[in-house]
Parts: structure tokens; C-alpha cells; sequence
């Protein structure tokens, strides 16, 4: 099971804060109204970026053990939020220049242009990044669900993105720039349960855990 780890660290500062080490959870997420005994319950690595640990925690009370999931990290797909998004917002753009959309139907036309791999390069993402958005597979399930996000996300808060399409662009337009995705993890919190990943976490519960960072 996973849970929002809220946090505005970006996963290279994770990683060398080593802040899993330092989170505390102080009430039960499953559990909130009652004082149920909740313990640390080791970590477990991610693949992407290399040396990420995520926290487990056990409730004794009802034998559950969940994980962590820290804001700049993925859900249900390796690497960031960050990762995910430079990428699709590339390829809205390369979509725009071709006069298409940028949809999954349309990602192998995107991935074949060559105005795909120079705004990558110019986006000087690194070579491991570049490699990933250069495979037609990668790209397309990753647009996929970022489109799928999207739309679920102006499907369940129609006052606030209900006149938007499902392109980061255009939501990016209500947020005011800045990234899109992370910021939807904070935004649709109470409903994150309804969004599929790589923003969305399952399974529901009643309301987020409440959670301190202790000093190194």
C-alpha cells in the first residue's frame, strides 16, 4: 500500500538527505481517530535515481504494512514526476509544431521527428534520460498516463480545471507554471485515490497521515 509522503525535496536532495532516515509518522493513516501502534518497518530501494529508499511503516493494529512515497517520485512507474514531465511537455510541443495532438496514437509520429531529438537534447536531460524518451514504448505509456492523470483530475475538480485540456500545458496555465504534476499530488489530495499513476495512490483511506521531519 502507498501513502503521500508530503515533501518539497526533489529527489537528488532525497537521496543525499537521506531523508527517509528522518521521517516520522505520528498518526495512523488507516487509523487516524484511534492510538493504535504504528513502528518502522525497514525501507525498500527504487531502481531510478540510484540510492532511493523508501520508508515502510507497520500498523500493529491492523497488520497492514504500507510504504511512503515521497512527492518527486513516480507512482507505479520508475523514476521522478520531474523526469516524466520534461518529457511530455516536449512532446506537446514537438504535437504542436506538427499540428497534431500529443496523444498516445500520435507518439510514434512525435518520437520520429526530428524536432522530438533536438528539444531533447536542448533540454540537456542527460544521456540515461535521453535514451528512455527515445524508446517508442517508454514514451508512449508515459503519455498515456499523463493524459489519463489529467483527465481525471478535471473530471473530479471541475471548478478549478474544468475548462482545461488534458495537455500539461494547458494546466499549467491554472497553476501558473512551475510543475505540474508534483503540484497535483497536493492539489487533488483528498481524491488521490480516483487518479491513476504515476500521480494517483491507491488504496484510499479516510485522510492523509500526519508527519514531522526530525533534524538529522
Amino acid at each position: 500500500m502507498q501513502i503521500r509522503c508530503p515533501t518539497d525535496l526533489s529527489a537528488e536532495e532525497y537521496v543525499r538527505t537521506e531523508a527517509w532516515k528522518f521521517i516520522v509518522v505520528v498518526r495512523c493513516p488507516i487509523h487516524p481517530n484511534s492510538n493504535c501502534r504504528i513502528t518502522r518497518h525497514g525501507t525498500y530501494p527504487r531502481t531510478i535515481p540510484e540510492g532511493v529508499k523508501i520508508l515502510r511503516i507497520f500498523c500493529h493494529t491492523g497488520n497492514i504494512t504500507f510504504s511512503l512515497l515521497p512527492d518527486c517520485f513516480s507512482s507505479r512507474l520508475p523514476g521522478t514526476l520531474a523526469d516524466i514531465e520534461i518529457v511530455v511537455l516536449m512532446a506537446e510541443a514537438v504535437a504542436r509544431d506538427l499540428g497534431c495532438d500529443c496523444s498516445p496514437a500520435t507518439a510514434n509520429r512525435i518520437l520520429s521527428s526530428p524536432g522530438f531529438a533536438t528539444a531533447v537534447a536542448e533540454a540537456g536531460v542527460g544521456q540515461k534520460l535521453f535514451d528512455l524518451a527515445s524508446d517508442f514504448r517508454w514514451l508512449k505509456r508515459r503519455v498515456e498516463s499523463v493524459i489519463a492523470v489529467l483527465s481525471a483530475v478535471a473530471g473530479l475538480f471541475p471548478e478549478t480545471f474544468g475548462n482545461c485540456r488534458p495537455t500539461l500545458t494547458s494546466f499549467r496555465t491554472v497553476l501558473v507554471g512551475g510543475p505540474v504534476l508534483v503540484r497535483l499530488r497536493s492539489v487533488a489530495e483528498p481524491r488521490l485515490h480516483e487518479i491513476p499513476p504515476p500521480v494517483g495512490l491507491t488504496p484510499r483511506f479516510s485522510r492523509p497521515q500526519e508527519m514531522v521531519r526530525r533534524p538529522p
